[in-house]
């Protein structure tokens, strides 16, 4: 896929939109140019099957652009990506429903949560797949808490005691924060990112208020969420 399908304004420049943690800026990708994320994605492809390379456009960040920063001025919207979650979790572009509900049920970003906590999305996700259940949002986030870090940082789920899931993802992601993309998303992807209001499915952007929970409720609608729990 290539890095870039399309000219983006100059006036799409990203701005912080908010508050943050200190430790959350620190670092700047280290895919700074078209060759170095061309490079990547040959090893990686990030796209699922079925023709979606007219959807997205996968390019290479500045050296003053962080995570944590959105949108300024016109132009398509995008969201960041850190490699490793294509490259370790097998993340893949466009996200699934399941995917897309759980971001937006904890109002985060895809980079505001740990890749651990990816880890343990993904798994559930598989979990559900090999037993030929339909995963949720809700029957998922039923086996932890959630205590975000004001102000907004990496956020992380906390698996609740007595009905942990699953063990921690053993792999380090100490140098995570260095390798991170920008996704851009054209009209074409519209349906799948979009509801009809033209409302994201999940921040494309961090925000100030990750979901914070004790528990989440175990009232279910649906026999598949009866089976998961």
């Amino acid at each position: 896929m290539s890095t870039v399908s399309r000219p983006t304004s100059s006036s799409d420049r990203p701005s912080p939109p908010l508050e943050h943690s200190s430790s959350s800026s620190s670092s700047s990708s280290n895919l700074k140019t078209e060759a170095s994320v061309s490079k990547f994605l040959d090893k990686c492809p990030v796209l699922k099957a079925g023709g979606h390379s007219s959807f997205f456009s996968v390019l290479p960040c500045s050296s003053t652009e962080s995570v944590y920063l959105g949108r300024s001025g016109i132009g398509p919207p995008f969201f960041y990506m850190y490699t490793s979650l294509f490259a370790d979790l097998h993340v893949s572009l466009p996200f699934n429903r399941f995917t897309m509900g759980v971001l937006r049920a904890l109002n985060v970003a895809p980079t505001q949560i740990h890749p651990n906590t990816w880890a343990s999305i993904q798994a559930f996700r598989l979990l559900c797949d090999v037993l030929r259940l339909c995963p949720t949002p809700s029957s998922f986030l039923s086996y932890y808490t959630s205590h975000p870090a004001q102000p907004a940082s990496w956020h992380s789920l906390i698996g609740r005691s007595g009905s942990v899931l699953f063990n921690s993802f053993a792999f380090s992601y100490k140098r995570f924060k260095e390798r991170f993309v920008k996704v851009i998303v054209w009209p074409e992807a519209t349906t799948y990112f979009f509801d009809e209001a033209v409302r994201s499915w999940f921040p494309v952007y961090w925000t100030g208020k990750p979901h914070d929970f004790k528990e989440w409720s175990r009232l279910v609608g649906n026999a598949d969420e009866m089976e998961i729990l």
